[in-house]
């Protein structure tokens, strides 16, 4: 990549705004779909910063306008020192028409109360275009950032593509849970995201993953006796990370396979509304948002007693075991002197007496500086407990199940270790 725009932005922030760019860009095109109705006057002045609590029209307007910063940011308008490199993109009078129309609608609904919007079949053609477009020219760039636009739209697909059926009329399959949720599409989003992550801030691609890894659950449910939604053959899904685990239970569902289930109107609404909070998370990492705010207090509390047992229980069996070392090269050395005593003599010159300090205080030396160092390491070691225990703990909260239950920290922890990534 040679460009002088890529080299005044840097391939981080590029794949940065790309991303974003293209969860936005299906962002708008999802809420479009969503055709809320005009927002009401409200009886009481409140400054839109100071509520933010914005309307469904808001939130469409807002979209908006974030499309178009980031198209801008992604390639910005020439200046005398710096030429633009894709003039037809830098410049917002080449935009597609629908967008400015779509925030010019959106804005009367806003003030008015009146108006509507544009219907989806009249903006798609041309919107559809422009990202390709688009697409095509971050492909040539750079195919890295091509597949940030990708994996932002596809993440944002996930759950604004979502159709509910309507009576009388079939919702095609792509737009179903069944296909948006399966484990082939998800696998492959996962792919993604690998391809993008080290990119990213540390935590945003393994808790991207996470996530991902637990939605993939078209074709995974079964009914219990009651006729409540569960997965099935759970304890081995749990272990699925595990190769061996993974091929079992595929045979398993192969020769002895659970039921088709079909969910009703009330469950796929509550499926829907698991996901809603899921995308609401995705989005926080897509953006970069703090994530404190998923935390409770007793997290934080949880995650300084968990840090603080587990230091202590890993010193105290490092402890034991240097005590344990040091008694065996004692007894070993003493071992040794004692047969090899009547061979040895006593030192009696000067300069062999010399030798002998010198040796002795060699050794102490080096015993002090690996006691010092091991000192250093046992103070970072809190450190690293610390940033995993919170990490795992991030992940649990970043995580809105299926089935509205919180994923067991055990089964986080076993995941992590037996998946075994760098961290």
């Amino acid at each position: 990549m040679s460009t002088a725009l890529s080299a005044s932005l840097g391939l981080q922030d590029r794949v940065w705004l790309a991303l974003r760019f293209g969860w936005t860009l299906a962002e708008v095109y999802g809420r479009l779909h969503e055709n809320p109705p005009p927002d009401t006057q409200k009886s009481f002045d409140r400054l839109f910063l100071s509520d933010l609590n914005p309307s469904p029209n808001e939130r469409l307007w807002t979209a908006t306008h974030r499309l178009l910063y980031l198209t801008q940011q992604l390639f910005p308008p020439a200046t005398e020192n710096s030429p633009s490199v894709y003039p037809q993109l830098s410049d917002i009078s080449n935009y597609p028409a629908p967008i400015n129309d779509l925030l010019e609608r959106t804005k009367q609904r806003i003030l008015t109360g009146r108006g509507k919007l544009p219907r989806v079949e009249a903006i798609y053609t041309e919107l559809n275009q422009w990202s390709r477009q688009i697409w095509a020219i971050l492909d040539a760039e750079d195919p890295l950032l091509a597949e940030a636009a990708t994996l932002g739209a596809r993440l944002a697909d996930t759950f604004w593509q979502w159709r509910f059926p309507i009576k009388g009329q079939a919702t095609h399959r792509r737009q179903g849970w069944e296909y948006l949720l399966k484990p082939q599409r998800i696998t492959s989003t996962i792919r993604q995201v690998r391809q993008v992550e080290p990119h990213l801030p540390p935590h945003v691609g393994p808790m991207l993953r996470h996530s991902l890894w637990e939605w993939g659950i078209a074709g995974q449910l079964e009914r219990s006796d009651s006729g409540q939604l569960k997965i099935a053959y759970s304890f081995r899904y749990n272990l699925r990370i595990c190769g061996l685990m993974r091929v079992w239970r595929r045979r398993v569902m192969k020769t002895n396979p659970p039921p088709q289930v079909q969910l009703n109107h009330r469950e796929e609404q509550e499926l829907w509304k698991q996901l809603q909070n899921q995308m609401i998370v995705w989005e926080r990492l897509v953006f970069n948002h703090p994530l404190s705010r998923l935390l409770r207090p007793s997290d934080w509390r949880q995650v300084r007693w968990t840090a603080f047992i587990l230091y202590a229980f890993t010193v105290a069996l490092l402890t034991v075991g240097v005590v344990l070392l040091v008694m065996g090269i004692i007894c070993l050395v003493g071992k040794g002197l004692g047969l090899a005593g009547p061979y040895l003599a006593i030192p009696t010159g000067f300069q062999e007496q010399l030798t002998l300090v010198s040796t002795l205080l060699a050794a102490f030396a080096f015993l002090a500086t690996q006691f010092r160092r091991s000192l250093d390491w046992l103070r970072h070691l809190y450190d690293s407990i610390y940033r995993w225990v919170m990490t795992r703990k991030l992940e649990q909260r970043s995580l809105r199940a299926w089935n509205g239950q919180t994923k067991s920290l055990f089964w986080i922890w076993v995941q992590r270790l037996l998946r075994a990534e760098d961290e």
